[in-house]
């Protein structure tokens, strides 16, 4: 999967992308050079290097969520939750471009290194999701004891399938379980299977009671099998498998309800 793992942090890698190219971005916008010319000016750059961030992510987020009105219908407050990722980057690029041809024109601020570093932070970006990236993967074997109903065999799934890897103790599990759960049955051609890790039929059920959940589509992975086959660091783990079983999209944390439904929309209906 492409997740990656710093000591008891685990992040999605594109988390990580986004990261390495912000602190290239900054670093590089705030370059002095040598001389006292090359140093005027070195503030307002800094000040214009944050405007042009924050634009970046305003535009980006406003891009996704206009892009996906239908699924933030239901709970506008959604787009507040910049920690699920998702958004649109060349949306992002175009606000952040403007400001930085606004500090330019306007406010005699050196541009050079505003669009320098703009321009290796999207090659660093580029590169850090590509090398964690890693090989193709396929829908696993074995049979998982169901919480309700017969046991599951992934294999004999026909169609796509949906794939969540999760816990009770974990806190984004919780958060995101209720509308995963709601989305698993209004799919007509998805089949959403909750493999919880390691964990006894009793704490789910005093979990699903307490949230008013129901308990299907939930199997248990007891000795966390999953996790060891499909490369997991952490979870919430989301993986959507077409109807090939060929691996898709996967997703290493909170994922939201607009990333999951345009996945879906790739894969299979989804009834609205």
């Amino acid at each position: 999967m492409n997740a990656v793992s710093l000591g008891p942090l685990v992040m999605d890698a594109s988390r990580l992308a986004f990261i390495a190219a912000v602190i290239v971005f900054l670093v590089i916008a705030e370059f002095r050079g040598a001389g006292p010319a090359a140093r005027q000016g070195r503030h307002a750059r800094s000040t214009w290097a944050f405007a042009a961030l924050a634009a970046w992510i305003i535009g980006a987020r406003a891009g996704f969520v206009l892009a996906n009105l239908g699924s933030f219908a239901a709970n506008p407050w959604d787009a507040l939750k910049l920690w699920q990722g998702s958004f649109a980057p060349l949306i992002g690029a175009a606000f952040a471009g403007v400001m930085i041809a606004f500090a330019g024109l306007r406010r005699k601020v050196p541009v050079m290194p505003l669009a320098l570093g703009a321009v290796v932070a999207a090659g660093v970006f580029l590169a850090v999701s590509s090398a964690f990236s890693g090989p193709g993967v396929e829908l696993p074997t074995g049979t998982f004891e169901a919480l309700r109903g017969n046991d599951v065999t992934l294999q004999n799934i026909e169609g796509p399938v949906v794939l969540n890897l999760w816990a009770t103790w974990c806190p984004p599990c919780r958060r995101e379980m209720p509308m995963m759960l709601e989305l698993a049955t209004q799919s007509d051609g998805a089949t959403f299977v909750f493999a919880n890790q390691g964990e006894g039929v009793a704490q789910i059920g005093r979990f699903l009671a307490a949230e008013g959940l129901g308990a299907e589509h939930i199997v248990l992975d007891r000795q966390m099998d999953l996790m060891t086959a499909l490369g997991a660091k952490g979870l919430p783990a989301t993986l959507i498998f077409d109807r090939t079983g060929a691996l898709v999209q996967s997703h290493t944390g909170e994922i939201s309800r607009a990333v999951l439904e345009r996945a879906l929309s790739e894969v299979a209906p989804v009834a609205r």
